[in-house]
């Protein structure tokens, strides 16, 4: 049997299609009316009730007509399992099955409460309800709705708690409505107080005032709430959830202990209160998870890796907790031995097959182990390099850099026992990447310019040797002096700044315009947009998106090896089609700053600087190699991640810390001011990835994204506007705007996938931009 109060869909009809007797009524804007009036059609012995958006449970059903006939009771409650978007849930026990002779009936004109006369009692029968797990503009327009006729009702009954309560709980769902929610609660509560209540309502509203609190973050305040929410009603875990998320904020770590460990007590206990559910459901079961997890990183803080691992195990057992449980190992890392995070990381792996992440964070852990053998190794190395043959230093130290890539004293131990072998190649590249992690090496600036004095590369001997007498190397005053004097005659080249490109080519990984609008005008009025589409139904990763790119292939084609190191990047094969930049050098000057390259370098460039993965700089990242000092002068680097260390500690460590978060778009801008400085070319590229990095970043909110954006979108309107080319290009993934216009001097190349009759391949972009090229000025 169905009521129905004006529904426009095939509601009616498919009821119908199943044997449902039908009644109309037309809506007036009570619940509780409309349900009493279904009530009043029933003619069986029993009645379940259930709302269109409501299920009943498939592996509980059957048990039904049992329930029914062996219970003396007279109302069934069913558990209510309420969903929400993100995979949480809610539980409360509601009155849907019940005898008619009972006469129960509904009241309140919204949120409407169950009135009954005879005994209840809680049974498994389960329902599903789905209301609340729709898209934001199905959700806001239910809450306008809601909104509008829970203030009529508390217009009508203004002594009513119930309805003041249920009104800060519809402000509660707007941030901009948060005052509002908190005084509507304040006064339900004063409201219930007066009246005397019956101490059960208490959980339910204290709710929506201690959800602000905790929103705007008054946590001292939260605390007295919900003090004063366990004094009234022990039984219920809200409280408790919301005391111990207080205590963790406020860092009172042993407290915030103590109350997790209550609220999981009262969560698993609060089935036996039947009579409680009903009034109150656990509203915050929808948020154990993150409970859980901040249990287990309070146990961190205290040093307590038993009870961490215990509570770290129960959130292995949600569904809806991937993320959050990916950051607990990766806290530990910051805050207990390498051990406890590869258990965890272990554990993960075990419980969630599916999830890639804990075999990588294990990985990992192997290779923080390994770092104590490199120290080792270290130790063993240095007091090799006192015996004649340098050959035992050279394989120690290799085999510790294996272990601590990122040693800047083990690269240039290395370098000298090269040295005494006669590797001299070896020995730069070495000084190279010791100086590139460390510039303050004076004694590693002379040795760099002796092998760039012998090769006659007076250029690049100049600025170490003026580095090396910085920093107080004297003996460098006299090779100083004769690289200047042998470049006296020799006429200065003119730099990027000096003269402008034509062609300006950015690579910024990551943009697109659908997470984050507001993009500077000169990328949107009036600009041409082209698109790169490869063909749809594949599975592209980034890393072979670029390469398909820039060698323009299909990506399968491109020769593109996975599982690179910073110290054995991947290598760009023999491409079939034309490779971008060796095309463009072909006819033009060329530089490539920190585009994803990796080795070998296109040949033909004037200049190139390998970004990722390209590692610490050496004469393999940058051609011609007598670039290295200047750049390493400058102190730039290929990228900002230069290990798969810091790939796993990239999250962690932009959360926690403003200056790594800086030095993420210090990398970028960097880049930018570098390339500035470099020998004019006619097309200048250059990379850019601080919005690959925040946005690979789950768990960041969106105005962290959002000024990400902003700091990109400005590096490349401020070198626009200063170098002022004819024309420029952006290349990165994502899709364009509809709206905007074909036709114009820019090109805004932002499209991995579309959809069919749109594939254009890469080799379609190279003869775009040569096009472009050839073109007059306009």
């Amino acid at each position: 049997m169905l009521v129905d109060t004006g529904s426009s869909d095939r509601t009616v009809e498919i009821a119908r299609g199943f044997g449902a007797r039908v009644f109309h009524h037309p809506w007036e804007g009570d619940f509780a009316k409309h349900r009493n009036q279904s009530l009043g059609y029933a003619g069986g012995g029993w009645i379940l009730m259930l709302d269109a958006d409501e299920e009943l449970d498939q592996e509980t059903a059957p048990a039904l007509r049992e329930i029914c006939r062996s219970t003396t009771a007279d109302c069934l409650l069913v558990e209510m399992i309420s969903y929400y978007p993100g995979g949480g849930h809610s539980l409360d026990l509601v009155p849907r099955l019940f005898r008619r002779a009972a006469g129960l009936r509904f009241d309140g004109p919204i949120h409407e409460r169950p009135v009954l006369k005879g005994a209840a009692t809680k049974s498994p029968i389960r329902v599903h309800h789905h209301g609340y797990n729709e898209t934001p503009q199905i959700m806001e327009a239910k809450r306008q709705r809601r909104l509008g006729m829970i203030a009529r009702w508390v217009e009508n009954c203004p002594e009513d708690f119930l309805a003041r309560k249920y009104l800060a709980l519809a402000c509660l769902e707007n941030p901009h409505t948060m005052p509002q929610a908190l005084e509507a609660g304040l006064a339900s509560l004063a409201l219930a107080r007066r009246q005397g209540a019956d101490r059960r309502y208490y959980p339910l509203l204290y709710f929506p005032v201690l959800s602000v609190l905790t929103f705007l973050q008054r946590d001292q305040e939260a605390i007295e709430k919900a003090l004063e929410c366990v004094a009234l009603e022990p039984r219920h875990p809200d409280p408790y959830y919301f005391l111990a998320g207080a205590h963790y904020r406020m860092g009172q770590w042993e407290k915030a202990r103590e109350a997790f460990g209550r609220y999981r007590d009262s969560l698993e206990q609060v089935g036996q209160y039947p009579e409680l559910l009903m009034i109150s459901g656990v509203a915050t079961s929808a948020y154990a998870a993150s409970a859980w997890q901040r249990w287990a990183l309070a146990c961190l803080a205290l040093d307590d890796q038993e009870q961490a691992l215990a509570v770290y195990q129960r959130l292995l057992e949600r569904e809806d907790a991937e993320q959050l449980a990916r950051e607990v190992p990766h806290r530990a890392l910051t805050l207990s031995p390498t051990s406890l995070a590869a258990r965890m990381a272990q554990l993960a792996g075990q419980r969630r097959a599916s999830w890639s992440w804990p075999a990588e964070l294990a990985g990992f852990c192997r290779r923080v182990e390994r770092r104590a053998r490199g120290a080792e190794l270290k130790e063993k190395g240095l007091q090799a390099l006192g015996l004649p043959d340098p050959g035992a230093a050279i394989t120690l130290l290799e085999e510790a850099l294996t272990c601590s890539e990122l040693d800047a004293e083990l690269h240039y131990y290395l370098a000298l026992a090269r040295l005494r072998a006669g590797q001299r190649a070896q020995a730069a590249d070495d000084l190279a990447r010791s100086l590139n992690l460390a510039g303050g090496n004076a004694l590693a600036w002379k040795l760099l310019g002796e092998h760039y004095f012998a090769q006659r590369s007076h250029g690049a001997a100049l600025v170490c040797y003026q580095q090396a007498q910085a920093l107080g190397n004297q003996e460098s005053r006299a090779r100083l002096q004769v690289c200047q004097r042998r470049l006296a005659g020799q006429p200065p080249g003119s730099s990027v700044r000096q003269q402008p490109p034509r062609l300006l080519v950015f690579l910024v990984e990551g943009l697109d315009p659908r997470k984050v609008a507001a993009a500077p005008p000169e990328f949107l009025a009036g600009r041409g947009w082209g698109e790169v589409v490869l063909p749809s139904g594949g599975q592209w990763s980034d890393e072979a998106a670029w390469a398909s790119l820039l060698t323009g292939d299909r990506a399968q084609k491109s020769g593109w090896l996975a599982n690179a190191t910073s110290g054995a990047p991947p290598r760009l094969g023999s491409p079939p089609a034309p490779n971008l930049w060796s095309a463009l050098a072909s006819q033009y000057s060329l530089g490539l700053m920190a585009a994803p390259l990796g080795h070998p370098l296109p040949t033909g460039c004037r200049w190139a600087v390998a970004g990722w993965p390209g590692g610490l700089l050496s004469s393999r990242t940058a051609y011609p190699a007598d670039l290295l000092p200047s750049l390493l002068a400058q102190g730039f680097r290929g990228d900002y991640l230069l290990t798969e260390e810091d790939q796993q500690l990239l999250c962690q460590r932009i959360q926690d810390s403003t200056q790594e978060e800086a030095a993420l778009y210090g990398v970028d801008r960097l880049r930018l001011a570098v390339a500035l400085d470099l020998p004019s070319v006619e097309v200048l590229g250059v990379g850019l990835s601080a919005v690959q990095r925040v946005g690979s970043c789950p768990g960041l909110d969106y105005h962290r994204l959002f000024a990400a954006y902003q700091l990109v979108y400005g590096c490349l309107s401020s070198v626009l506007a200063a170098l002022a080319p004819r024309d420029f290009v952006i290349l990165s993934q994502g899709e364009p705007p509809r709206d905007v216009p074909q036709n114009g001097a820019g090109f805004y190349c932002l499209s991995w996938l579309r959809g069919p009759g749109l594939e254009r391949t890469p080799g379609d972009l190279l003869q775009d931009i040569l096009s472009r090229m050839e073109s007059p000025l306009g």
